[in-house]
């Protein structure tokens, strides 16, 4: 019994095309000399067996159509043809449409034969009709029970024959790839999608010890390892490993950027806008706003993947860090605080600041103060004694973000962060759901705080979300 053959292939609108006879697979094939009709003699001659035959091309385009009705008249099997039309102008969104089109295609073969292969034949069309379909088939390889059922072609012409378009059918060669780098290719796009929803380690753990065979496909392997690696150190806030990771991806990749998608272009362009952002090296060795934000977008990251306990910690760091940074404006150095400048007025106004934060602390929970409080004995300086002094020394910014920001929930942030089971408590902020949406609401009204006052910039070289 004959294997059933699945053929999909893309054709685009200038393809040569013999009109002057009908293709029998039993007689002479002389007057084929497009690359998808070869394929199906190259079907014939393997599995002596006709496909059913899918041809992609492009919606909207006469040339493309014209050529697909070419095609179909020229077999006895016409019935055995299909069209499928897609505009091939978004590549991002042509492997979405195709990737539907496959799951539930490629679903049905399994489900229905025993004894079947797939052919893809990619060759004819433009580069992002060949793109589509390689990408869409190779994604789908999970669902095939049996790899090797599974085949990639290329039609090899011979150049400079078909420049006088004097191409014949003998002229033509089938190359197939290896299933090995179709493989290799399925991992790739996995590890692509693992960056995409911003799980870093996992991606870079599919490719950490991937090597194709494939020196232009081991390019991109090792291209996008580097970018998983780079963004993982990111997100640990290894910022001076993580830019030399993404140098070397952005030098790497430029070896076969001609041959990236729009999807993967868009990622070059944001990591080469972090690089440029961060050669400065002042930025990441002093205090500045960008810590402030790297800290917080963190955080968002951690509330959107209900990682909630560490987004709170990240939150109420980035809040300690923005007033830590406030301070240093100051000519103040919360990490090496000298009281010396101070003056004892200065120190007493500051004194009954401190007393006033103690005491919203201690009366939420209905004690007394009992005794006062003295800022200026204290070795090291923290969230209430930053508050306090932020205070004297009237900064503009500080006010401001109070005005947005209670006090008190800056407070009670402290507080959830002290208590909590990564600190000095058993607390965790997963048995109540309200310390999550005050917490994302605290974010919300920070984040829109450090944009209004400070720009966009830090937070696009920030996010990590590709």
């Amino acid at each position: 019994m004959k294997p059933a053959i699945f053929y999909y292939a893309t054709i685009g609108t200038n393809i040569n095309v013999s009109e002057n006879k009908v293709m029998d697979f039993t007689k002479d094939f002389m007057y084929c000399s497009d690359p998808i009709s070869y394929g199906i003699w190259w079907i014939w001659n393997k599995f002596n067996a006709i496909p059913k035959v899918t041809i992609f091309c492009t919606d909207g385009e006469k040339g493309s159509i014209i050529n697909f009705e070419k095609i179909k008249n020229k077999f006895q099997f016409k019935n055995l043809i299909e069209y499928f039309a897609v505009d091939f102008k978004d590549l991002h969104l042509n492997i979405k449409k195709l990737n539907s089109y496959f799951d539930n295609e490629i679903e049905r073969i399994v489900r229905n034969n025993t004894d079947y292969f797939i052919i893809a034949n990619p060759t004819s069309g433009t580069n992002p009709m060949t793109i589509s379909l390689f990408n869409s088939i190779t994604s789908k390889i999970y669902k095939i029970r049996d790899l090797y059922r599974l085949k990639i072609i290329y039609v090899q012409e011979f150049k400079d024959i078909k420049k006088n378009e004097k191409g014949e059918f003998e002229d033509m060669s089938v190359n197939e790839l290896d299933i090995a780098n179709i493989a290799d290719m399925s991992l790739l796009n996995t590890a692509k999608e693992h960056i995409t929803n911003q799980n870093f380690s996992t991606a870079y753990l599919l490719l950490e010890k991937l090597k194709s065979k494939d020196p232009l496909l081991n390019s991109f392997v090792e291209s996008f390892r580097t970018l998983s690696k780079g963004l993982m150190r990111w997100d640990q806030f290894n910022h001076k490993e993580a830019i030399n990771e993404l140098d070397f991806f952005l030098k790497n990749i430029k070896n076969v950027r001609h041959l990236v998608s729009t999807e993967d272009e868009r990622i070059i362009q944001a990591i080469e806008k972090k690089t440029i952002f961060t050669k400065n090296k002042e930025i990441l060795n002093k205090l500045s706003i960008f810590h402030v934000v790297d800290l917080l977008s963190n955080a968002e990251r951690k509330f959107q993947k209900k990682d909630n306990l560490d987004a709170i910690l990240r939150l109420y760091r980035s809040i300690e860090l923005f007033l830590e940074f406030r301070l240093l404006q100051h000519n103040f150095n919360v990490q090496n605080p000298n009281f010396d400048k101070f003056p004892e007025e200065g120190k007493k106004h500051i004194n009954i600041v401190y007393n006033q934060i103690w005491s919203g602390i201690v009366n939420k929970y209905n004690k007394s103060i009992g005794f006062e409080h003295d800022l200026f004995k204290n070795s090291r300086v923290y969230t209430k004694e930053m508050l306090a002094l932020l205070e004297f020394f009237n900064d503009l910014q500080y006010k401001k973000l109070t005005e947005q920001i209670k006090i008190e929930d800056i407070l009670n942030l402290m507080e959830l962060r002290n208590n909590s089971y990564l600190t000095h408590g058993l607390q965790s902020v997963l048995d109540s759901g309200s310390y999550v949406s005050k917490g994302k609401e605290i974010l919300e009204k920070f984040k829109n705080f450090l944009i209004e006052n400070y720009g966009q910039e830090p937070f696009e070289v920030s996010n990590l979300n590709l």
